[in-house]
């Protein structure tokens, strides 16, 4: 698997096309698959077929809901997040962080759009609409503790113009942030998609950020994965170890007075049926 993963690590991160045995094609497509760099192995590689076609179709689908959004949501304070990164993939669902005093009037016209309530939990509200699955935080939260501050982020808010449409989302730097604590926080997952944007788009800025927001520890914690995988000692996906993960969160509750506040929320979410299934998924999944 390590001679699959530096392949795929050189067309990703070079940008290189490179020649491959149809066998060592596949391993390499399964694991840029598993890592959320697909869509772009296939457009380096222009690899023409059913599954390119099949994930520029969704990337396209996706595209033009999150425009439709846009603008049904323009005068609103919001941002998309976790959907622009320096490489092109196709995202799970659409993530969308709003300040709280938006939410009600969001809700009522994503409804007109078509989008369902599906869940509805502390700081995130999940819809959906023919097969998108969109997620509407006032908070970036594990089940329910918060581990970045929305309405502080919100303040790094800007416009930029992607695949032709302008969209309201965060600066690089504070993308940056957001997609190691994602990665680290809740998923207990590291992707070459994570990796790139760590690699691409932080900056002291970040850093700086992430002092204010008070998990530095997993900025330096994402820097160290990084070092990692440009030495040649670790391979993509990489699963969080558990005792790694206890002592980030540990050391986040007793450092940020707001996901101290809101980690009583943690075990209760946990020992529900939900939250015991999506553990289980944590502990055994290859890819989020």
């Amino acid at each position: 698997m390590k001679h699959a993963f530096n392949i795929l690590y050189e067309v990703i991160y070079m940008e290189q096309k490179v020649s491959l045995e149809p066998w060592l094609m596949d391993r390499v497509l399964k694991l840029a698959t598993l890592n959320k760099v697909s869509l772009q192995f296939l457009r380096i590689m222009d690899l023409e077929g059913k599954c390119k076609a099949k994930e520029e179709e969704e990337f396209t689908k996706i595209i033009k809901k999150c425009e439709e959004i846009s603008q049904e949501l323009r005068d609103l304070d919001y941002v998309f997040y976790k959907f622009i990164k320096p490489i092109a993939y196709v995202p799970a669902d659409i993530d969308i962080l709003i300040n709280h005093k938006c939410v009600y009037s969001a809700v009522s016209r994503l409804k007109q759009m078509g989008f369902k309530l599906k869940v509805v939990e502390p700081y995130c509200i999940t819809m959906n609409s023919c097969e998108i699955i969109l997620d509407l935080y006032i908070h970036p939260n594990l089940g329910g503790m918060i581990y970045l501050d929305g309405e502080e982020l919100l303040k790094h808010r800007t416009v930029m113009k992607f695949q032709g449409i302008e969209i309201p989302t965060l600066k690089y730097y504070a993308e940056a942030l957001v997609v190691a604590a994602h990665a680290i926080y809740k998923e207990c997952l590291y992707t070459l998609n994570d990796y790139m944007t760590i690699k691409k788009w932080m900056s002291q800025r970040t850093i700086r950020l992430s002092e204010k927001l008070k998990c530095k520890s997993v900025i330096k914690q994402a820097i160290k994965l990084n070092q990692a995988v440009d030495d040649g000692r670790l391979e993509l996906p990489y699963r969080i170890p558990i005792p790694m993960w206890i002592s980030l969160l540990t050391q986040k509750i007793l450092e940020d007075p707001l996901a101290r506040s809101t980690s009583t929320n943690l075990p209760k979410v946990l020992i529900s049926s939900r939250g015991l299934m999506q553990m289980l998924s944590k502990l055994t999944r290859e890819t989020y």
